[in-house]
């Protein structure tokens, strides 16, 4: 190619992408953003995931419970390839507080409520989970994997 890409960060347009996508918080701009995010990860140098890992990290607090796990990995990816951990530390930390209080909370709720086997969180859920302990309690624990 004569205009080639070289020299440009699809990671961190893609980080971008993201950070513009969840704070607008349109759903199909993330999806497709994090999408992205994936398909341009092994081809970013240091810098970029270096970069990446400090925006990602801030940017979670404002991402959904669900996706807020599996961006933390992508943290976490980044920090293996290079990224300062005390950076994205305190993030990531108040994020896994959150969701431990969360599961706290499904724990007491699920007991209170006829108790039982407690669900397989990565299995096939009742749909009446959501109702039994309320979504908040419901996310953390189908999060906590």
């Amino acid at each position: 190619m004569i205009f080639g890409n070289k020299g440009r960060e699809r990671f961190l347009e893609a980080v971008a992408g993201f950070e513009t996508a969840v704070r607008e918080r349109d759903t199909d701009r993330a999806e497709h953003a994090f999408q992205e995010l994936h398909r341009h990860f092994q081809g970013a140098k240091a810098q970029e995931t270096e970069r990446a890992a400090r925006r990602l990290a801030a940017l979670l607090p404002e991402i959904p419970p669900g996706p807020r796990g599996t961006v933390a990995v992508i943290v976490g990816a980044c920090v293996e390839r290079g990224a300062d951990p005390a950076a994205c530390a305190p993030h990531i930390f108040d994020g896994l507080a959150d969701t431990l209080a969360g599961v706290r909370e499904f724990c007491e709720r699920w007991a209170a409520t006829g108790g039982g086997e407690l669900p397989d969180p990565e299995g096939e859920q009742d749909p009446g989970l959501f109702d039994r302990v309320g979504p908040e309690a419901a996310l953390a624990w189908l999060t906590l994997p």
